[in-house]
C-alpha cells in the first residue's frame, strides 16, 4: 500500500513540474490455468478472480515484479483491476510508452532501446600507401647519378622489354645503357641487371654486372675499360620515382692487368631514377 501511494505521489510531482511519465504496455498471455488477479502486488493477498491458460490481455503495465491488468466486465465475469506475478504471462506484443502506434509482436525478452551505431568510415590510406600500393614493372626507365653504371658521372637508362609479356619471371631481368663524363673523356657502360624479388616492392635487392669505363689512370690520363658487378638496393617510394645505391667490384680491364689496381677496385654507385 505504501509503494503504490508513493509511486501515486511521484507521478503527481512530476505532472505538476511540467514532465510526462511513460509507461510501456504489454499483452501478455496466462500460462496455466487457475492463474490468480491479487488485489494488490503482493503474494499473501487475496486473489479477487482467477484466469484460464491462454487469456490475453491487452494494456498490461509492467510494476516491479508484477503485471498491473484491467479486466473488462462480460456477460461472465465483472470487470476488475488487479495484479497478476510476472512469472504467471509470457509477453506476447508491446508498446513503448512514449509510442502511440499499434502492438508489436515480439519474440523472447524485449531489446532496450539505444541510440543507433554509427559505422566507423574505412581509414583512407594515405598518399605514400596508394602509391606503394600500384608500383609496378615498366618498360623504360632514366636518371642521372655517379659511378661505373652511369658512365662515372652521368645518365643511365634501363629497358624491360620482358615486361611487355605480363607477368613472368623474367621481367625481373633489364638490361643498363650509361653515358658520362669520366674525368679524361667519355665515359659508358652497358650491363644486366637482376632483382631476385621483383620490382613491385618498395625495396629491391638489385644484382648488376657490367661491361664499360671502370677506371681511369692518372698518369696517363686516359679512361680504363673493363669488366665489374655488383650488388645494392633501389628505394622506390613512389612508382614513378627511385633512388639506388650500389656497391661496385672491378673484376678485369680490357687491356691492362687488373693488378694495377691494386686494392682500389671497390666503387659506389648512387643515383635517381624516373620510370616511365
Amino acid at each position: 500500500m505504501q509503494k503504490r501511494m508513493l509511486a501515486v505521489l511521484f507521478g503527481l510531482i512530476f505532472s505538476i513540474g511540467g514532465f510526462s511519465l511513460y509507461a510501456d504496455r504489454y499483452s501478455v498471455r496466462v500460462l496455466a490455468d487457475g492463474t490468480p488477479i491479487l488485489a494488490e502486488p503482493i503474494t499473501e493477498t487475496q486473489a479477487i478472480g482467477r484466469l484460464s491458460k491462454g487469456t490475453v490481455i491487452q494494456n498490461a503495465t509492467l510494476v516491479g515484479d508484477w503485471f498491473r491488468v484491467k479486466i473488462l466486465a462480460n456477460e461472465k465475469r465483472p470487470g476488475l483491476t488487479g495484479y497478476i506475478d510476472r512469472e504467471r504471462v509470457e509477453i506476447v506484443a508491446v508498446v513503448r510508452g512514449d509510442d502511440d502506434s499499434a502492438e508489436r509482436p515480439i519474440t523472447g525478452s524485449e531489446p532496450i532501446r539505444s541510440r543507433p551505431v554509427r559505422e566507423r568510415p574505412e581509414p583512407v590510406p594515405s598518399r605514400i600507401n596508394r602509391r606503394s600500393e600500384t608500383i609496378k614493372t615498366h618498360l623504360l626507365s632514366g636518371g642521372f647519378g655517379i659511378g661505373i653504371p652511369y658512365g662515372v658521372i652521368g645518365l643511365n637508362a634501363e629497358l624491360n622489354p620482358f615486361s611487355l609479356l605480363g607477368e613472368n619471371i623474367m621481367e625481373n631481368v633489364t638490361f643498363s645503357v650509361g653515358l658520362g663524363y669520366a674525368v679524361y673523356g667519355i665515359g659508358w657502360s652497358g650491363g644486366v641487371r637482376v632483382y631476385p624479388l621483383g620490382q613491385k616492392k618498395k625495396l629491391q635487392p638489385r644484382v648488376g654486372f657490367y661491361l664499360g669505363s671502370v677506371a681511369a689512370h692518372l698518369n696517363w690520363e686516359e679512361v680504363l675499360s673493363g669488366g665489374a658487378f655488383g650488388g645494392g638496393i633501389v628505394w622506390r617510394p613512389t612508382d614513378r620515382i627511385s633512388l639506388d645505391m650500389e656497391l661496385v667490384f672491378i673484376a678485369f680491364l680490357f687491356e691492362y692487368s687488373s693488378g694495377m689496381l691494386g686494392s682500389d677496385r671497390v666503387k659506389i654507385s648512387t643515383g635517381v631514377k624516373f620510370h616511365l
